[in-house]
């Protein structure tokens, strides 16, 4: 990067190869399609800051799920409208973060038949 002569000087060390985020998100996709078993769709969420837009872009690509986490009522803060940002939705902090993963935990539970969960409350419940 660049530096002033009042600030310290900065390095920035990058990798030879072509690789990034949205490189690393693509090479996962691929390796779970490669691994799955079954005909269920692998569902991409990318939760991410502001500097996170080429990320969002191509989750909503891939037909996934984008969350901006950003403050939005501070005095430093301005507010983010559906224009603003290619993420689905905008949360203001690590708690609605939880929330949400929490709710689509409980979403995936719901829509799955889990054998392997059930024998292992099943087992809970009779030890």
């Amino acid at each position: 990067g660049e530096a002033s002569e009042d600030e310290e000087s900065v390095v920035e060390l990058v990798p030879r190869v072509e690789w990034n985020r949205g490189r690393a998100v693509e090479w996962l996709l691929e390796r779970f399609e490669t691994l799955q078993t079954t005909e269920e769709a692998v569902f991409p969420v990318f939760i991410g800051g502001e500097a996170s837009e080429d990320m969002f872009a191509l989750v909503r690509q891939l037909g996934g799920l984008g969350v901006l986490v950003t403050p939005q009522g501070g005095s430093n803060s301005q507010s983010v409208g559906p224009n603003d940002t290619s993420a689905a939705y905008v949360l203001e902090s690590a708690a609605e973060v939880r929330q949400l993963l929490d709710l689509l935990v409980q979403a995936w539970h719901s829509t799955r038949s889990l054998p392997l969960y059930q024998r292992q409350a099943e087992t809970r419940t009779e030890g």
